[in-house]
This record gives structure tokens, sequence and C-alpha cells, in this order.
């Protein structure tokens, strides 16, 4: 299921018409209406009822209110966790070991405002030294 459709319901329902909600997405009132009736196949039920006053939720579309809004809500935790991870870099020092402790220090600094930020400190045999942070 295709979280941007799902998003779009809940859009139209706040706006409380497909027009509205079409203008604030950058889409045709035609091409959301197709967006709606396309998750309405997919699911196999009707979730919205449509009149020319706008639409409202269908009584299947009611009780799936809920879980379209976690799903819609999860999509857009995921998507964030995942640009936080695509933000990432991966950098490789090599320092000698008195070094590491005034690393460590800008490390935790740093991690005051950026919680993403890790370091990682390994032992020239590759055993990971007592020292780390995040």
């Amino acid at each position: 299921m295709d979280t941007k459709k799902t998003k779009a319901l809940l859009l139209a329902l706040e706006r409380g018409s497909l027009t509205a909600a079409a203008e604030e997405l950058g889409y045709t009132q035609s091409g959301l209406t197709h967006m709606m009736n396309s998750l309405e196949d997919e699911l196999g039920i009707r979730l919205l009822v449509r009149s020319k006053g706008g639409v409202k939720l269908s009584p299947a579309g009611e009780i799936l209110l809920p879980r379209l809004r976690e799903l819609t809500a999860c999509a857009g935790e995921l998507e964030r966790e995942i640009e936080v991870l695509r933000e990432q870099k991966k950098i490789s020092l090599r320092l000698d070991p008195p070094a590491w402790r005034q690393l460590g220090i800008i490390v935790s600094q740093r991690r005051k405002n950026d919680k993403s930020i890790k370091l990682l400190i390994k032992c020239a045999q590759s055993k990971i030294c007592p020292r780390q942070t995040g």
C-alpha cells in the first residue's frame, strides 16, 4: 500500500474535500480522485463517501481510520530515520593512542548537538579499545 495515498486521504478528511487536499498537495482534483479510487480498489472497500459538500469516511473507513493514521505516521518516521542514515558519514582515522582521548572529548561535545555521531576506537590489532563513545 502506497502511504502517499493514505497521507492524501487523511489530508482530504482534514480539509473536508478532495479539491482542497489536491490543491495543497499540488495535484489536480481529478488526479487525487484517481489516487483515492486506486487506494479503495487496492483495499477492495470504499473508504470515502463523496458528495457535493465534500468527503467523509464510509463506515469501513471509520473502522480503518486509526490504523491508516498509524501506518502514515510510521511511514513518516521510517522516512526520517532513513534520511538520517543517508546523511551519516563514516570517517576512518589512524591516530596514535595519545590522540584518542582528545578525539573522544571532541566527539562527546559534538554529540550533544548531533546524536548520530558515533566513535569507535580500534587498536592496531583490530581489538576494540576500552574507550568508546556513542
